[in-house]
């Protein structure tokens, strides 16, 4: 059981303690656990690997080191392209950032061009108004008639008059 359990770590596999389990239980149960060894999911098992030990030989050694330098030297490049990029990034962001300034200042003029022009269209409203109400008043509304109804007079007589 025990070289079972050597096995299990050195793949990467971590006792739980269950808390079921009394003290008194003849049976003992013991339970490991790996991120990679689920129910229902078999593709996740090819990535259960074993621990690679520390104790190696210089020559197993040395064969890492190349990969690392090789490693190191696409990390750097990568690390030198994302700097340029982020640099124009910030080049693009500061650009925009001026428009948008830009934009909010033309936005506020704007505003105040509008209310002007509001002001204005209501005063050329109010000023059409007084100017077309008088006119309907004397239009006969409110105008005495020069001529008295005929209404207990003979019209022929009225008509022959005003002629």
């Amino acid at each position: 059981m025990s070289s079972f359990i050597r096995q299990l770590n050195m793949y990467g596999f971590h006792k739980i303690s269950l808390l079921n389990s009394s003290i008194t239980n003849d049976k003992v149960e013991v339970e490991f656990v790996h991120p990679y060894f689920q129910r229902d999911e078999p593709g996740l098992l090819g990535n259960i690997k074993r621990k690679v030990t520390t104790s190696r030989h210089n020559s197993e050694k040395n064969v890492p080191e190349v990969a690392n330098q090789d490693q190191l030297s696409k990390l750097m490049a990568d690390v030198k392209y994302l700097h340029n990029r982020q640099a124009q990034v910030d080049v693009v962001i500061n650009n925009l950032k001026r428009e948008n300034s830009v934009l909010w200042r033309e936005l506020a003029v704007l505003r105040q061009k509008h209310q002007k022009q509001i002001q204005i269209v209501n005063k050329l409203i109010q000023f059409l108004l007084t100017v077309v109400q008088p006119s309907t008043r004397r239009s006969g509304l409110g105008v005495k008639r020069r001529y008295p109804l005929m209404l207990n007079e003979n019209p022929e007589k009225k008509t022959e008059e005003q002629f």
